[in-house]
């Protein structure tokens, strides 16, 4: 695992939990004016709201003088389109990673892709998508050296279930090992291969 994916563990430790879900309230046009208080609420998972924080406590961690040189020439980009590749594959999915850790758009080569993020913070999300994106990402054309499930809310049952039954992350040994789950009640990453063969 390289240092970006060590550095990026250190700024999800640092997103406050207040930011997996919060309370909002449930209420029509007509209650507008009803005593907040009486208003019924539901909780809400809202991935951008974390994602963002994310992204700006791994901005800390990029601006601080100590790791100049760690992301010397990188840029942290967000929600950035992948889809301008002559790829049959890429352009029939469309790519949109939550994160990225990179030269630029105009670079494709393996060494300046540090890493590809996906975001999930819905406890029932379905991360067939998610995957797919992840498996992509860290193949050609995109050649990123590490992908990145992170996941608040879910199970690590839910998730470790997922994964084993995506049913065509088997064939992909070497692809798997390059692709990380990032989990709240994980203390280290673990590999996409080492949840398959658990």
């Amino acid at each position: 695992m390289s240092i970006y994916l060590e550095l990026l563990k250190l700024a999800f430790n640092e997103v406050d939990t207040s930011y997996y879900s919060f309370y909002a309230f449930h209420f029509s046009n007509e209650q507008y004016y009803i005593d907040p208080e009486s208003l019924d609420r539901y909780e809400q998972f809202a991935e951008r709201n974390f994602a963002y924080e994310l992204y700006h406590q791994y901005k800390i961690i990029i601006e601080a003088a100590i790791n100049k040189e760690i992301f010397n020439g990188l840029q942290l980009n967000g929600e950035i389109t992948k889809i301008g590749f002559n790829d049959t594959l890429v352009q029939q999915n469309v790519i949109i990673p939550d994160l990225v850790l990179h030269k630029s758009q105009l670079d494709v080569n393996s060494e300046n892709q540090k890493f590809f993020a996906e975001v999930k913070v819905n406890p029932g999300a379905d991360l067939e998508k998610d995957i797919k994106k992840l498996l992509f990402a860290v193949t050609a054309p995109l050649n990123f050296n590490e992908g990145v499930l992170i996941c608040v809310n879910i199970s690590i049952d839910n998730l470790q279930k997922q994964v084993k039954n995506y049913h065509r992350i088997s064939e992909y040994t070497t692809i798997l090992k390059k692709i990380f789950v990032l989990h709240p009640d994980l203390d280290e990453y673990k590999s996409f291969y080492e949840i398959v063969n658990s």
